[in-house]
């Protein structure tokens, strides 16, 4: 940039203050971009989070389609915001109180595609929760465990069909890290905004805490 102008100045002649403001603007400007990747930096290298999992990300996504790569043909067709995943009964029917009353129906026949309206959060979140019975790794940070705590508490992810299941790590991630740190805590409740009432009603949003 500062060559540009430099360049522009030989065919163009500026005053000599006109040209100097110009190279302390462009100084100014790239000393600013600098400073902003520094502070996204340390707030990185700050913010609590906690991985969970063990296994590689076998989720592979196309358009509006994410699908797992396996040997074992997917069972299960569940729609969340337009995007559909092809997933596996049993990894989620283990995990998810929710989707086994769901995929049971009133009738006690199964179902193999499942929408799962108003679902609390994002794609994303969803995919943490399906990601989370394949025992595959992924990230939690202040940015997404308000999300994923919402749609988890929506698929009754609880101690009461598997012990150590999401709702109860979630928790503890939430009350060991997140909220002892200010930083960490007005992260969360910025990004909490959009899942009222879920948000207010499990307590994930600071002004109930």
């Amino acid at each position: 940039m500062l060559s540009y102008i430099i360049a522009v100045a030989v065919f163009f002649p500026l005053p000599a203050c006109s040209l100097e403001r110009k190279k302390e603007r462009v100084v100014d400007l790239v000393v600013s971009k600098q400073l902003q990747s520094t502070q996204q930096l340390l707030l990185l290298a700050t913010m609590k989070f906690m991985k969970l999992g063990s296994k590689p990300d076998i989720f592979q996504t196309s358009d509006n389609v994410t699908a797992v790569a396996s040997d074992l043909v997917s069972d299960i067709s569940i729609e969340v915001d337009g995007h559909k995943f092809l997933l596996h009964k049993f990894p989620l029917l283990s995990k998810s109180e929710c989707l086994n009353k769901i995929m049971k129906g009133e009738k006690g026949i199964n179902k193999d595609e499942v929408v799962l309206p108003d679902f609390p959060g994002s794609v994303e979140s969803f995919e943490m929760c399906a990601k989370f019975c394949y025992g595959i790794t992924f990230t939690l940070n202040a940015y997404n465990v308000g999300a994923v705590r919402c749609g988890a508490e929506y698929l009754e992810m609880s101690e009461a069909i598997e012990k150590g299941n999401l709702i109860f790590k979630l928790e503890v991630f939430l009350n060991s890290s997140i909220l002892r740190g200010w930083k960490d805590c007005i992260i969360c409740l910025q990004n909490s905004k959009s899942l009222v009432p879920w948000a207010e009603d499990l307590k994930v949003s600071l002004l109930i805490r």
